[in-house]
């Protein structure tokens, strides 16, 4: 297994600008390490971790015990973690990436890729016009996903062979980057797991709200979306990153949090009050309008339309 870390796709990114390509590296890369995730918030919420500069993919090649891979299929995961966490290799668990390529190459024969792509504010903030159009995140997946197509066979890779994958946000990236014009003739097939473009949760439709409400946070105007987006891009990208706390998330709001979610979940359900048929109520309920019906709703549309 020939395994490849922290390839620079882009160049360090610019706070809210769209990724650009990166200008090549004199010499040999020596691609033996990962390298950070992109910014983010810890999971409460109370610093970060990770870089700006962190738009790098990993490969794993499988390789014959006699002769060195060529033509195989690719595919290229985008993780997930509801926009605002992750990274290409995953957690560390004592010295094990959860998202390891490894094995998924040597059982199926592929080649795999992993990559990063902007989180939280600095990968999705918008305010919803050409001041602060948004959707960095995405824009890195797709120069990821066009570098691989252009590289990919110099790796023992067919680039008229790639499939996109992903869980959660990443399922709706994947379903994202099929929608997209751009990503016309970049890749084959795709597999969204726990996701899709139309689920609830994976659309802001007011993303000037959030914008405004971020702006406030950090101290920037917002009586125009040209200053605030001005004003954006000059503030410390930690700074931002950490102004998109979302409450209710952590344990901050105490016992009477913790009242709030009983009660939701304890209530009367129809005509019985046996608890187990409750809870199999809310979560049937949940996971239909979160994941089931947006999804099966997206597989008629690609039918009649793609």
């Amino acid at each position: 297994m020939d395994v490849f870390k922290g390839i620079p796709f882009a160049a360090p990114t610019k706070t809210l600008e769209d990724p650009q390509p990166h200008p090549g590296w004199p010499g040999t890369l020596q691609a033996k390490n990962f390298q950070k995730r992109c910014l983010q918030s810890t999971l409460t919420q109370t610093d970060v971790r990770g870089s700006e500069d962190c738009l790098y993919l990993n490969i794993w090649v499988p390789q014959g015990k006699k002769q060195v891979s060529t033509n195989l299929p690719v595919m290229i995961w985008i993780y997930g973690g509801a926009f605002i966490w992750g990274g290409g290799q995953g957690a560390n668990f004592l010295n094990n990436y959860l998202y390891d390529g490894e094995e998924i190459a040597s059982r199926g024969k592929v080649i795999v890729v992993t990559l990063n792509y902007r989180l939280g504010p600095l990968g999705f903030l918008s305010t919803g016009d050409k001041a602060l159009p948004g959707n960095y995140g995405l824009k890195d997946q797709h120069m990821a996903i066009a570098w691989v197509k252009r590289n990919i066979k110099n790796f023992g890779g067919d680039p008229d062979n790639i499939t996109l994958f992903g869980e959660s946000a990443g399922a709706v990236s994947v379903s994202l980057q099929t929608l997209s014009p751009y990503s016309k003739g970049l890749v084959k097939r795709a597999i969204s797991q726990s996701g899709v473009g139309l689920c609830p949760w994976a659309i802001q439709k007011d993303p000037l709200f959030w914008a405004i409400k971020i702006a406030q946070k950090v101290g920037c105007p917002t009586d125009n979306t040209t200053a605030l987006a001005n004003c954006l891009r000059i503030t410390d990208p930690k700074t931002l990153t950490l102004a998109n706390h979302l409450d209710g998330l952590t344990v901050e709001k105490g016992p009477a949090g913790a009242n709030e979610a009983y009660a939701i979940y304890t209530q009367m359900w129809g005509n019985t009050e046996d608890q187990e048929v409750m809870k199999r109520t809310v979560v049937d309920l949940e996971t239909d309008y979160i994941f089931l019906v947006p999804t099966q709703r997206a597989l008629q549309l690609h039918q009649e339309h793609a």
